[in-house]
């Protein structure tokens, strides 16, 4: 795809920044990761002509990737496939030790005391290694972009989309910690960013004007008037990045459907051909 100045500047200028997730001051669009809509409303739009509608959802894994797919992962599943990935696992042993602590404490409802206390460190131990192989050989990820459509350039016949503004990574944030504090106690649960690598690609929608005033007319019908959707894209796993101080992975986006906010279809695109 050649991409002009004058494209660079208007995606720049006529797309709103994604929000930022624990990112600090870092230059490129941080989206959030959406969680599913509640209902799936199918719009009576055609495909996006910026590629081939997506049909094969299939495993698309060669012989010597990993081949596992996760469906809207959470923070806790991102970071156990980056541990899979880097073999960077946490010491089991030393946090099994601590978390059965010494003689006189509780562990799983008993009294710590010198005839138990091995058998309890083994037990919490083995526990804590489940939650490590938990996201094992996992190489395709489906999730939820968020972010807002840009404004329809009439002269070029094109739509700007937020979720794949050039440059753009997606932040995997643990929640719900009070709740599963007990399950990964010991565990540094860490923030995982994906970077999507080809989100260029996909960044351009061009369409026909009676069909953008079409879409423009759903979104404002839906009381949308900031014009936020999101993405509902497949993604396979690189590597890891070698960039910035926390966990980060490369991704490249193989399709993704465009929703609005309430759910409802716009449009679709396969970026694997």
């Amino acid at each position: 795809m050649i991409i002009s100045i004058r494209f660079l500047l208007m995606g720049l200028s006529g797309v709103g920044i994604l929000g930022l997730v624990a990112c600090g001051d870092e230059p490129e669009p941080v989206s959030y990761v959406t969680a599913p809509a509640t209902h799936a409303e199918v719009a009576s739009f055609p495909a996006a002509n910026a590629g081939t509608p997506t049909a094969d959802t299939s495993n698309h894994a060669t012989p010597g990737t990993r081949g596992g797919e996760l469906n809207d992962p959470s923070g806790y599943e991102m970071y156990w496939v980056y541990v899979d990935w880097t073999g960077n696992h946490p010491d089991y042993g030393e946090v099994a030790e601590r978390n059965v602590g010494r003689s006189g404490n509780t562990y799983d409802g008993q009294t710590v005391n010198e005839f138990n206390r091995a058998g309890l460190v083994a037990r919490e131990r083995a526990r804590l290694e489940s939650l490590g192989k938990s996201a094992r050989n996992i190489g395709f990820i489906t999730t939820n972009i968020g972010g807002r459509l840009g404004d329809y350039d009439p002269g070029y016949g094109e739509f700007y989309i937020g979720p794949m503004t050039p440059g753009s990574s997606i932040s995997f944030s643990p929640t719900n910690w009070p709740v599963l504090r007990e399950a990964y106690k010991g565990i540094d649960i860490l923030h995982v960013k994906l970077r999507l690598t080809n989100a260029l690609d996909g960044y351009v929608w061009k369409t026909s004007a009676e069909d953008a005033r079409r879409v423009i007319a759903l979104l404002e019908q839906e009381g949308n008037v900031g014009r936020q959707i999101y993405a509902r894209a497949r993604l396979q796993l690189l590597e890891v990045a070698i960039a910035g101080e926390g966990p980060e992975m490369n991704a490249q986006v193989l399709s993704y459907t465009l929703h609005s906010e309430s759910g409802a279809q716009l449009a679709e695109f396969d970026l694997s051909k």
